[in-house]
């Protein structure tokens, strides 16, 4: 069972991107934009052994996400947004491994 209170990104934990609150809007997409801009531009600061630990913990995040897709009474549109931008974090902390 996925914990609900696990951080996805830096300000959002899983139940928030599951739950009703916030919803799938064009002030949310800006927001989860902007922190994983944020979170690009630190990835220089890390070590191998951090990008490593980082890379597996949104791995996990993306795979329970990949789970919520198609579940009828989830917001669909957000699930789809966060699993836009963890992949596309992803990749950039792959590219740096």
């Amino acid at each position: 069972m996925v914990d609900l209170n696990m951080p996805v990104l830096q300000s959002f934990t899983f139940k928030q991107v599951i739950g009703e609150l916030p919803q799938a809007d064009h002030e949310l997409r800006k927001k989860i934009e902007d922190e994983v801009l944020f979170l690009i531009k630190s990835l220089p600061t890390k070590s191998k052994s951090e990008l490593g630990e980082i890379l597996s913990n949104h791995l996990k995040i993306k795979q329970e996400l990949d789970r919520q897709a198609g579940a009828m009474a989830l917001d669909q549109p957000k699930i789809e947004l966060f699993r836009e931008f963890i992949t596309k974090y992803i990749k950039e902390i792959e590219s740096r491994l």
